[in-house]
Order: C-alpha cells, then sequence, then structure tokens
C-alpha cells in the first residue's frame, strides 16, 4: 500500500520488492481481494512446507535395523498405549492441568519420533511449550487428528 500513485511508482515499488501495488485512497473491496489472494499463496506456501509424512516406516525400520518383527512390537505398543496418553491429555487440556499437559506432550513427542512419526512429534512438542489454553486446545484437537491418521498407517503395517 502505498501513496505513491504518479506513472511509474508502480514499477519502482515491484523493483523494491513488492509483491502486489495498491494505492490510496483504499477501496476496500480491491484490499479484500487483494488480501485474499495473497492469504490463499500464503496457506498454499503453508501447506506445502506442513507436507511431511504422517508415518516414514524406512525410518522406522531404520531405526530398528531393518528388523520388521521388532517394529511390529513397538508399533503394537504404541496402538495400546498412546490413545489412551491422548485421551488423558485432551481431559488435562480441558482441567486447565498445564504442568501434567506438558509432561504427557513430551511422552508422546519421545515416543513418535522413536516411531518417526514426525508430524505427531512436532504437535506434540509444540503442545508442550504452549503457554495459552487456547493454544492448548487448538493443538490437542490437531494432535489428537493427527494420531488417528497415524493409527490409520499403523494398523495396515501391523496388519500385514
Amino acid at each position: 500500500l502505498t501513496a505513491n500513485a504518479m506513472i511509474g511508482d508502480k514499477e519502482k515499488c515491484f523493483s523494491a520488492g513488492m509483491n502486489d501495488y495498491m494505492t490510496k485512497p483504499i477501496d476496500f473491496d480491491v484490499l479484500e481481494s487483494t488480501l485474499n489472494t495473497w492469504l490463499s499463496k500464503a496457506e498454499e506456501k503453508q501447506n506445502l512446507t506442513n507436507k511431511k509424512k504422517v508415518w516414514d516406516l524406512d525410518s522406522a525400520l531404520n531405526r530398528v535395523r531393518g528388523k520388521e518383527n521388532k517394529l511390529k512390537m513397538l508399533v503394537n505398543v504404541f496402538l495400546r498405549d498412546i490413545p489412551k496418553q491422548i485421551a488423558d491429555l485432551q481431559n488435562r487440556i480441558e482441567a486447565g492441568e498445564f504442568d501434567e499437559v506438558n509432561d504427557l506432550a513430551k511422552s508422546v513427542k519421545k515416543v513418535a519420533l522413536n516411531l518417526s512419526a514426525d508430524q505427531l512429534a512436532e504437535t506434540a512438542d509444540q503442545l508442550a511449550q504452549a503457554k495459552s489454553t487456547e493454544n492448548m486446545e487448538s493443538l490437542g484437537s490437531k494432535l489428537a487428528n493427527q494420531n488417528s491418521s497415524l493409527i490409520d498407517e499403523l494398523k495396515k503395517f501391523a496388519d500385514k
């Protein structure tokens, strides 16, 4: 946004590194359209950046030196224990028991990293560092959703 609306000003702004150009006085329809354009581009970029695998089977197998039976055992322990921990974590968030949330989130992170479930580990880490109830509730929901997707992947592996 600039007050410079003379001939050549637009080109100067672009050459200085601006991504778009809008002059005063503000036309709110143009402003809304421009913001929507750039916000959707930013969201697309963020989505591409966040496209980590739900579960990296190759990396998980590397961690157990290629021993598929050992990995299946770890997966089954995860499938048995982590859903209870995630439910407990959600309950603790609702109860405002933040120290317990921090401890449970760190525990989930460690287990997720051991299974190469990087998305879940990253969200658990963010949850362990969260400072506000609103943030914790949002991250807790995100963690539960990611865990659900991870469980689907792990069940496929465990059942083969």
